[in-house]
């Protein structure tokens, strides 16, 4: 995870002032569904994705929280799986910023 020395969390992530031109609410509804996947995979489930989409407020924020939430409650090889979809994430919004290729994320 070279690239992703500077991770920061979801929460964070949204939050920022968004210069890469991208859409990060696309992204974030991406990343929860590779979330889900991952954690089907590991025979896992968290309901708290869908929760947080019926927040009227703020739906991507709350997104983000859960998806911050659920990397503190799997275990660690999940952790890190994760936490490689996070870095997925904010490396292409990075490179996009710096008019770079992406890998579709």
């Amino acid at each position: 995870m070279n690239d992703c020395a500077n991770l920061i969390t979801m929460t964070e992530w949204v939050r920022q002032e968004q210069k890469d031109g991208g859409c990060r609410p696309c992204a974030l509804a991406v990343l929860a569904g590779s979330y889900a996947s991952v954690l089907a995979r590991h025979g896992l489930q968290d309901e708290s994705i869908e929760k947080a989409l019926s927040d009227e407020q703020d739906p991507v924020l709350r997104v983000a929280e859960a998806l911050d939430g659920i990397k503190g409650r799997v275990p660690p090889d999940v952790q890190e799986s994760l936490l490689g979809l996070d870095c997925e994430a904010q490396l292409a919004a990075r490179q996009r910023a710096e008019g770079g290729e992406t890998n579709g994320v």
